[in-house]
């Protein structure tokens, strides 16, 4: 997960919009499998807050190998939010 969130976040820093298809592609090349066989993981959720007063955070859910997992981190902006 680390290193899938580290390459969203690059291609943020280039001022890119990160569309659905980066977000299986990223992920199909770090964990070698993808959705498309059916195995692997399936993208439930993702969800990003920010604002002027509440501290930036982003969360992701996911089944991976058949496991929910759920992720949750806070940064000083929504794309650090890792």
């Amino acid at each position: 997960m680390n290193e899938i969130m580290k390459r969203i976040k690059d291609i943020g820093d280039k001022g890119k919009r990160v569309t659905d298809a980066d977000l299986y592609s990223i992920s199909e090349s770090i964990m070698g499998t993808g959705i498309k066989g059916g195995t692997g993981y399936r993208l439930k959720e993702v969800s990003v807050m920010t604002g002027n007063i509440i501290t930036p955070t982003a969360t992701v859910k996911a089944i991976v190998n058949g496991k929910e997992r759920l992720g949750a981190h806070i940064g000083v902006g929504p794309v650090d939010a890792r």
